[in-house]
């Protein structure tokens, strides 16, 4: 039986996943799921075509990734798990979510996209030196990662400095200088970083 619905999944994906719109790949997949939740390496399969194609937001993805997650825990499925609850901006459970899949990878470049992503959620919370704190550490697992240190800069944008003596805008170079550096890092985030520093603002003289 399960041959068969392996064979099932196999002529869906080769046949329909080209062109496929989310709402038709939700719709194939929640008619298979009542009949096939023990199957837990098909569910996997449906998991990672949604994924893939960016098919994140709909219920028959939680569904099938948490039958997922529950009966064959593993650290990109938590990862998933945190990416999910990310997106719903529940950051409690993506938090959870994203410290169990660190400490489930093995090599540190794994855990370059989940300290991101913690950072990410501190940085919405504007805690600020927590947010910094994760981003440095994605960057001590992949030091080419250019958005941890766009991430840095933008903290810096958004932040403010305290004191009588302080200067309007003075902590927007700290913010292009992690610019530069994310730049130097990933050329790729060029035009991003550009528009940034075209927003920001600068002490006369």
């Amino acid at each position: 039986l399960l041959k068969k619905y392996d064979g099932v999944f196999a002529k869906i994906e080769k046949q329909f996943l080209p062109f496929a719109s989310c709402e038709m790949l939700e719709k194939i997949y929640a008619s298979k799921l009542e009949e096939n939740k023990t199957n837990i390496p098909l569910l996997q399969k449906m998991l990672k075509t949604l994924d893939r194609t960016g098919c994140r937001t709909s219920t028959i993805y939680k569904d099938i990734l948490e039958i997922v997650y529950t009966n064959a825990p593993t650290a990109a499925s938590a990862e998933m798990m945190g990416g999910f609850y990310f997106a719903e901006k529940d950051y409690d459970k993506a938090s959870t979510f994203y410290n169990e899949a660190i400490k489930m990878y093995t090599t540190n470049e794994k855990r370059t996209q989940p300290y991101y992503y913690l950072a990410n959620i501190e940085y919405l919370k504007k805690n600020f030196s927590a947010a910094r704190n994760y981003a440095y550490k994605a960057l001590s697992c992949n030091a080419n990662f250019g958005k941890a240190y766009m991430l840095i800069g933008d903290m810096y944008a958004a932040s403010s400095v305290g004191g009588d003596d302080a200067i309007p805008g003075a902590q927007n170079w700290a913010a292009v200088d992690k610019y530069n550096k994310a730049v130097a890092v990933d050329p790729s985030l060029a035009n991003d970083v550009a528009k940034r520093r075209s927003r920001l603002k600068f002490p006369d003289g």
